[in-house]
């Protein structure tokens, strides 16, 4: 099957940022159950990371140069990554590590596509707001 068939039929394709060390790779392997993997991270983390490539492929394997604007550069290479083969697409972006939970949420929003929202993650980052929440929502 073409590259553009096989990113569309089935499965859905997630954007995972960051997959973190080896002792993830349980973690990953199951998400590959459910949805067609593509790995994004900064250059920073190759190193830590490395282990996901043979996983998920290098075909998958979405990586940046370290920057200060690390939203706008990593939304370029995703970007690149999409437009470099016809049919490529992305359904949701998503992180498992505490790392990447931010960068996960903007690009999900730069993207238009499902993620925890932004606003969410520093609600439940700050414990009082956290516990100001469930207490008015009765948990």
């Amino acid at each position: 099957a073409s590259l553009s068939a096989m990113c569309r039929e089935g499965l859905p394709t997630l954007l995972l940022i960051l997959p973190g060390a080896a002792g993830r790779a349980p973690t990953l392997r199951r998400l590959r159950s459910v949805a067609r993997l593509c790995v994004a991270l900064p250059a920073s983390a190759v190193e830590r990371c490395a282990w996901a490539a043979e996983v998920i492929g290098e075909e998958n394997w979405v990586q940046w140069p370290d920057a200060d604007e690390q939203v706008e550069v990593a939304l370029a290479a995703v970007q690149r990554w999409l437009h470099a083969a016809p049919g490529r697409a992305i359904d949701g972006v998503m992180s498992y590590d505490e790392f990447g939970i931010e960068l996960s949420a903007a690009l999900g929003a730069r993207l238009g596509l499902p993620t925890t929202p932004l606003a969410m993650l520093h609600e439940i980052r700050d414990k009082q707001r956290f516990r100001e929440r469930c207490r008015s929502n009765g948990v």
